[in-house]
């Protein structure tokens, strides 16, 4: 936020009371340690004192981990800059609350959006008491902002939505391809030289925006753990991907069964991508921007948008891939504990708002997300 508002930073000071006699007065109490000495121990925590730089050519999911981190700790300094110099103390539900209704209304923040922030505030000071460093249990019962479910654009693609995008990425496969072979007629007819020729259809893709938003689609992931796929993952003999725990939301391993369109398409992009069984090209990432040596920006596919439009469809996320696969294995009666263990949800309750039951296992349930596609 901009903290040069001189009317933000007096309303912050009116409601944690910033009065240099104030502070003096609290400093006396027993948790005197201000936030600022608090938030630095709690990010020499989380990041261990390593500077992400210096994992990030060895080991990457390490090294996302640790820019994670960072930024949660810059997030709570960004937010809270006004009350870093206040004693812990001085934290109280009823200002907090206050402060959350006016951050949002000065920002026009999402009720959501303030929650995260506070919740980050809040995990610092519960840090902070677990580990001896306040004597008692700040924020623990505050109440968060109410959040309305039907307002947060979880949407689901029906199975004519489905056919809509698998066509759209076809069509847009075959325009590259015609694209690149006029500009090349063109190049030649100028004395130029001719861009690379896309190879044959039947054996390739012109990028990796095909074969990631299937693998969204036909598995359920998240961006973020398709993202850190490495070919060691993927099991084409058996029929079986694997999303390794430090890749995934919930810190488990996730063994998720591979369709047969989704073998093929995988077949293909690793022939087209010279995947050999050696230790180097196993240990490559499956959607790369590096050769291989790091994962795929987490923005890309840059196209997504346009996929979309072409499709005809509005009001859609990357994310909402991952609900149109439970919503559409659920429409069809998978059970929900299959539908636990596919979407790799830590508690029941979790999965249970899309819930329908019918017992079928795992690899018969990735074939409905299949035959709609």
């Amino acid at each position: 936020p901009p903290l040069q508002n001189d009317y933000y930073k007096n309303k912050v000071s009116e409601i944690f009371a910033l009065s240099p006699d104030n502070i003096k007065k609290h400093m006396k109490l027993t948790d005197n340690i201000t936030v600022s000495d608090l938030l630095d121990m709690y990010g020499m925590f989380l990041t261990g004192g390593v500077d992400p730089q210096h994992v990030k050519n060895r080991d990457y999911p390490e090294y996302r981990r640790l820019i994670n981190k960072q930024n949660q700790v810059k997030s709570i300094w960004k937010n809270f800059f006004l009350i870093m110099d206040m004693p812990v103390n001085m934290i109280t539900n009823f200002n907090m609350r206050q402060w959350a209704i006016f951050h949002k209304e000065q920002f026009t923040l999402k009720n959501s959006t303030v929650n995260r922030l506070t919740s980050n505030l809040r995990g610092m000071l519960t840090w902070g008491y677990k580990n001896g460093i306040l004597r008692n249990k700040m924020l623990s019962d505050f109440e968060l902002l109410a959040v309305n479910d039907q307002n947060r654009g979880v949407r689901s693609l029906s199975d004519k939505e489905i056919r809509s995008l698998i066509s759209a990425l076809e069509r847009r496969e075959i325009t590259k391809r015609q694209k690149r072979e006029s500009c090349n007629k063109h190049r030649l007819a100028h004395n130029l030289r001719p861009l690379p020729d896309y190879p044959p259809i039947e054996t390739s893709f012109v990028d990796y925006a095909y074969p990631m938003i299937a693998v969204s689609l036909l598995t359920g992931a998240r961006k973020g753990s398709v993202r850190g796929l490495k070919w060691k993952d993927i099991d084409l003999k058996n029929n079986l991907v694997i999303y390794q725990a430090e890749n995934f939301k919930t810190g488990i391993s996730i063994f998720s069964p591979i369709s047969a369109s989704l073998k093929k398409i995988l077949n293909k992009w690793k022939t087209q991508n010279q995947i050999s069984d050696s230790h180097i090209d196993q240990n490559k990432y499956v959607f790369s921007c590096n050769e291989g040596r790091t994962p795929i920006s987490a923005s890309a596919p840059y196209c997504w948008k346009d996929i979309l439009s072409e499709a005809g469809i509005t009001s859609f996320r990357w994310h909402d891939l991952r609900h149109t696969f439970a919503s559409t294995l659920v429409q069809n009666g998978v059970d929900i504990y299959t539908l636990k263990s596919l979407l790799g949800h830590s508690s029941i309750t979790t999965t249970a708002k899309y819930l329908h039951t019918t017992s079928k296992d795992m690899k018969n349930a990735v074939k409905i997300i299949e035959r709609a596609a």
